[in-house]
């Protein structure tokens, strides 16, 4: 009844929708990335293409539609250092995610001009 509305969905992320319309309603998704499309009850999962482009959903036998409207997924923040230790090794604290790693190249004795590779410790 009424306007279909517009989804919004994240490009990359997978979506499950839980389908339960009338046999002569059957629902379906113009696009890629659809397991079990064209269903009049049961599950669809949807996994959005990373292309920039917009979808349709509609009824299959009807084609009553409405529009699937692909967005970026969300930049993750920034870390922020919140403290730096200096003394025989070198501690770093941050705040961020487990999702970025953060390699050092070198370490050095102050009172020495050799430079050598670090080893990562966490």
């Amino acid at each position: 009844m009424g306007p279909n509305p517009t989804l919004t969905l994240v490009r990359g992320r997978t979506y499950t929708f839980a389908i339960s319309t009338s046999g002569s309603h059957p629902f379906r998704i113009l696009s890629t990335g659809v397991v079990n499309n064209d269903i009049s009850s049961g599950t669809i999962t949807y996994t959005v293409p990373n292309l920039a482009t917009n979808y349709t959903y509609e009824c299959s036998v009807h084609h009553f539609n409405g529009s699937i409207i692909t967005i970026a997924p969300p930049v993750p923040p920034s870390p922020r250092i919140l403290k730096l230790t200096l003394g025989t090794n070198i501690a770093l604290k941050f705040t961020g995610s487990n999702a970025f790693s953060y390699f050092p190249e070198f370490n050095t004795n102050l009172t020495s001009t050799n430079w050598f590779a670090l080893t990562v410790q966490s």
